[in-house]
């Protein structure tokens, strides 16, 4: 066995003599130290686990004492998971001061003694200014080496045993005060307030309702120091206006607990290249917020680092007073940069689904970053108990339509009933109301939020308990209540009789984070074709899927009944508007002739109107005339007050006419459409000074860029003629390759007629996916229209559609389904991915055989 001497060891430490400070002495271990007490039974002894000694902080009074003894009020030795106090130097009598894990082991029992630290004879030399280790002991080890430094440097002091040698490196720092007491935490914040402040500031006990303090540090006077809570907690500061620190910047805030919370902005108003660490937030039940605030501050700059940080805000909802301000659990701004961004590291957020539940930006919207962990501290179904039901504004169809999906679908995926009921707009809701609530006005009011104006937008918005669902259309319920089934229940509509949902326990389903402000990227979404599998009469396929155009009451176009030869058609309507029929007889100008100056024969599917009525004047105005009568008496006839589209559509076939007045227009416009425009602007004029006949208060009436009316009137790169605000182009190349992107090469003209037409005006699309000689040919246009419809989007088409096996007989061949599902997900969210959408699919629709398939 190896002999050891004992080496007394004198270190001195000049330190300044300060009124109002404190030494501060940290220990901390190297490795070889762990190794040495792992040796000695400090660490896993037995089933208890040790930690090693890391911190002795020596704290002597404010007033000079005559006697070494009495110089020192305290000691502690800290380590990770224990903290000991003794009162004097020579004390044996070490006595464990918060909680640990004793595991069988008593509080007085001697073995927590025998394998701790002894220091002796440990104090402050008031009258030599001198901090003096005359003997320090860990188990019988004597330091053997040491050096003395001056306060703020380390001093290291190595141990030696059976060619061990563990080091101790101490750290002394100058403490600048110590806050103690609600008054000198007053004082602490009246000292620094509008003042650059540095050193080190330390908390001693825990301060319940502390007077009002308010620190306005600015650009140029900010906190530079570092504030130690040793995990105190200050409670209830409830005055308005409390900020510890006002501006902080190349600071750390650590180990400082909040409770009781009930306003904003505690430690300042803007953190900046600083660190807060080991904190906590915990929220009183009511938080009012009247301007641009977060719990922690107003804003993070660049350089905010946040580790081990937790803001619990209960069951508490922000609330914003007055509108436009931002409310938020961290920070009312981000303003970090790319370069410099705030970092995350084991931060968690417990709330509701509530406003801005983390940080928001200059924008106001509300940022999640992913390293957050966020928990929801109330539950849509809890332990089996539902927590909510339904309710949506009487007297509109559409909101009850998309109130009943809401309803259809939860109950299926947790096979629980929720309740559903109409409401009048008089009554008002709040935060406390735990309720899924459509089309009431107490969602604005309440938010003082204005909606969004694009077609088919809404706002889905959890405020508190309550979830809202608003918009200005009716389209917007649908996609609105597709979004709120996707976060709550995971839902996803495959296909007929095929939905996914996301329910890992029925009997618990989390409340989820909405706040969804969201545009279509398409706002009239054509479905191709409807299986029309209604349940109990609530909706169609089409509608699941989040279609919203080309079936049932969605029929977007009005549709024109058959007229002799003519079938009833939808597109294809310029000749049901003004029949040959009725009207060749007395008006043969107002029809196309072919080159020979002939009608297009016996057939009336091979004719096409003259769009100049050949250059009659008289004639011509006839012929808008007529036809914006029969525009207003279709409209007025028509019971489906959802349709205010008309396609005023060339016929399906390659004609076109060839008098003299066309050539002449078509010469001076740069292409025969420029007729077909000039006459839907005439028509569309017309119908709009008449449009209370209409039993609408706006209609849009489109014009059919297709076949031999495809190109656009431009000259030298520049429009000729333009479409009126109320009139659109729908722009079918059924030229174009769909196998392949119009973005490809191959497709150079169609993507030309796209780029053209939008000069011109508004625009919609028409795609194809269907090789419509033979259906059960495979035709891979899957994600050449995914790409295509990314492209449309940013040339503004307001209305896109894919015409596949439309007219199929079930069932439908070539991989149809997949092709209807991708459409709709990509005409909604054009950022949607491909490939996970073709995971979910094939796992979904396929099951078992997803992957072969």
């Amino acid at each position: 066995m190896a002999l050891f001497s004992k080496k007394k060891i004198m270190k001195r430490i000049r330190v300044n003599k300060m009124k109002r400070n404190k030494l501060f002495v940290s220990m901390v271990l190297s490795s070889t130290s762990l190794l040495l007490l792992t040796s000695l039974g400090l660490f896993n002894k037995g089933s208890a686990t040790y930690s090693s000694p890391n911190e002795l902080w020596v704290h002597y009074p404010k007033k000079e004492a005559s006697e070494k003894e009495n110089g020192i009020r305290e000691y502690w030795i800290e380590c990770s998971t224990h903290r000991y106090q003794f009162s004097k130097p020579n004390s044996s009598n070490i006595q464990e001061y918060t909680s640990y894990n004793t595991d069988g082991f008593s509080e007085n029992d001697p073995r927590w003694i025998k394998y701790i630290p002894s220091y002796k004879n440990a104090f402050f030399d008031l009258s030599s200014n001198t901090f003096d280790f005359s003997e320090i002991n860990i188990s019988g080890y004597t330091p053997t080496d040491s050096v003395s430094n001056e306060p703020g440097s380390k001093i290291r002091t190595d141990f030696t045993k059976d060619n061990l040698s563990p080091s101790y490196n101490l750290e002394c720092l100058t403490v600048s005060d110590v806050i103690s007491s609600n008054d000198e935490l007053s004082s602490f914040c009246k000292s620094i307030d509008g003042k650059e402040i540095s050193g080190y500031y330390v908390l001693t006990s825990d301060l319940k309702s502390p007077s009002s303090y308010l620190n306005n540090q600015n650009g140029t006077n900010k906190f530079k120091a570092t504030f130690d809570g040793r995990n105190h907690t200050i409670s209830n500061p409830t005055t308005w206006g409390h900020r510890l620190f006002g501006w902080i910047k190349d600071a750390t805030i650590k180990n400082l607990n909040f409770d009781d919370i009930s306003i904003f902005s505690v430690l300042g108003t803007v953190v900046e290249n600083s660190t807060i660490e080991n904190c906590s937030f915990k929220t009183a039940s009511t938080l009012n917020a009247w301007s641009n605030v977060g719990i922690l501050c107003d804003e993070f700059y660049s350089g905010v680092k946040l580790k081990n940080v937790i803001v619990d805000m209960g069951q508490n909802a922000l609330k914003i007073k007055n509108k436009g301000f931002t409310a938020s659990a961290l920070s009312a701004y981000n303003s970090s940069t790319l370069e410099n961004p705030v970092t995350y590291d084991n931060v968690s957020i417990n709330c509701l689904n509530s406003t801005k539940a983390y940080v928001g930006d200059r924008q106001g919207r509300s940022l999640r970053p992913e390293e957050i962990k966020f928990t929801s501290t109330y539950k849509f179904i809890d332990n089996g108990q539902l927590n909510y039901d339904i309710k949506y504004l009487k007297g509109n169809s559409q909101i009850e339509k998309a109130a009943k999906l809401i309803k259809e679908e939860i109950d299926k995926a947790t096979g629980q009933s929720i309740k559903i009921s109409s409401i009048d707009d008089s009554i008002t809701y709040n935060e406390n109301t735990s309720s899924i609530i459509l089309g009431s006005s107490s969602f604005s009011n309440y938010q003082q939020q204005t909606l969004p104006s694009e077609a088919g937008s809404f706002v889905l918005k959890g405020i508190g308990k309550a979830i809202y669902l608003n918009s200005n259309y009716d389209e917007g319920y649908q996609v609105g209540a597709i979004k709120l089934l996707e976060s709550l229940i995971g839902y996803d509509y495959i296909g007929a009789d095929t939905i996914a949902y996301k329910v890992e326990d029925k009997t618990n389903v989390d409340l989820p984070y909405l706040d969804l402000t969201f545009t279509p990227s398409f706002g009239y979404r054509k479905c191709d074709w409807s299986d029309h599998k209604d349940i109990e009469g609530i909706t169609t396929d089409c509608y699941k899927y989040g279609y919203n155009a080309g079936y049932a009451e969605y029929g977007y176009y009005l549709g024109t009944e058959a007229m002799g030869t003519l079938p009833a058609e939808t597109f294809h309507t310029s000749l049901h508007i003004l029949y040959p029929g009725t009207y060749y007889s007395s008006h043969p100008n107002w029809y196309a002739v072919n080159e020979n100056g002939n009608n297009y024969g016996d057939k009336y599917n091979l004719w096409q109107l003259c769009f100049s009525a050949h250059g009659d004047s008289n004639e011509y105005e006839a012929m808008v005339n007529e036809a914006t009568n029969n525009v207003i008496k279709k409209f007025a006839s028509s019971n489906n007050l959802n349709i205010k589209t008309l396609l005023l559509g060339t016929e399906d076939n390659n004609n076109y006419c060839h008098c003299s007045s066309c050539k002449k227009k078509a010469s001076e416009y740069g292409s025969i459409a420029g007729t077909v425009i000039n006459f839907v602007n005439d028509v569309a004029n017309r119908v709009n000074n008449r449009i209370s006949e209409t039993k609408r208060s706006a209609i849009d009436i489109g014009l059919f860029a297709y076949l031999g009316y495809k190109d656009a009137p431009i000259k030298n790169g520049s429009p000729t003629i333009k479409t009126n605000d109320n009139v659109f182009t729908l722009v079918a190349p059924i030229q174009a390759n769909y196998t392949y992107s119009l973005l490809d090469e191959r497709n150079a003209s169609s993507k030309n007629m796209f780029e053209d037409w939008a000069k011109v005006g508004k625009i919609s699309a028409w795609l194809y996916e269907t090789n419509f000689s033979n259906y059960l040919y495979p035709f891979n246009s899957f994600k050449a229209n995914f790409e295509n419809f990314k492209y449309l989007k940013k040339k503004n088409v307001f209305m896109a559609y894919a015409q596949g096996q439309h007219n199929a007989v079930q069932p439908r061949t070539g991989f149809t389904a997949l092709k209807k599902y991708l459409n709709a997900k990509v005409m909604l969210d054009v950022n949607s991915d491909y490939n996970n959408l073709l995971n979910n699919f094939f796992s979904s629709y396929y099951g078992e055989a997803g992957d072969k398939m």
